[in-house]
This record gives C-alpha cells, structure tokens and sequence, in this order.
C-alpha cells in the first residue's frame, strides 16, 4: 500500500485508502469521467472512505456510494488522515 501521507501531487489511486480517511479528488481517468460525474466525483470534490470490505463504499458531500474497485482505481485523491 502506497503512504498516505505522502500522496504528492498526483495522488493515489482511491482504492488504495483505508478506512477513516479522506481526500480530495485530483483527477479521474478519461475514459470513466462522465460516468463518475453523474455521480457528483470530479477534481475538487472531497471523499471519504467508509469501507473497504466487501464492497468499497466511500462518501461525498451527502452521498453515500458503492464503487467497484476497478471504477475506484481509476479516481485518484490527495489523501489526508483521520481528524
């Protein structure tokens, strides 16, 4: 697993934080961006992460969501830890 501490500019892949932590969305994959749109992801947009077992099930702004980990891979965040 990649130190969430230490994200950088790029980011990590939003499959790769653990549970309790959040994050701002730098960039998505092209390919997927208008689907992740719909469901109010885009750069800019704060994450939480809710869960990672079974399912990885994150949180933005209201919403609760439950993403496959390939779509998750393709989201990457500026990570921060836990308040």
């Amino acid at each position: 697993m990649t130190d969430v501490a230490d994200t950088g500019r790029l980011g990590l892949p939003l499959n790769e934080l653990p549970p309790g932590f959040s994050g701002t969305i730098v960039s998505v994959a092209p390919a997927v961006a208008s689907q992740l749109v719909g469901f109010g992801l885009y750069p800019g947009v704060t994450v939480r992460v809710r869960q990672t077992f079974p399912s990885l099930v994150i949180q933005a702004e209201e919403t609760e969501l439950a993403l496959e980990e390939s779509l998750a891979r393709q989201i990457r965040v500026g990570a921060r830890e836990p308040a």
